[in-house]
């Protein structure tokens, strides 16, 4: 929990300055979506 504080501490500093830096670090980090694959879960084939 004291992490998640400090995290928050830090982001309330400088929030869109901080939540950037936090994006720009976090985002080239995650795996590729399938190109054509939705967003969301919804499939509104039927």
């Amino acid at each position: 929990m004291d992490s998640v504080c400090t995290l928050a501490d830090w982001l309330e500093e400088d929030l869109p300055a901080r939540f950037a830096e936090m994006l720009d670090t976090v985002l080239p980090r995650l795996p590729e979506q399938e190109q054509g694959k939705e967003d969301d879960d919804h499939d509104d084939r039927r």
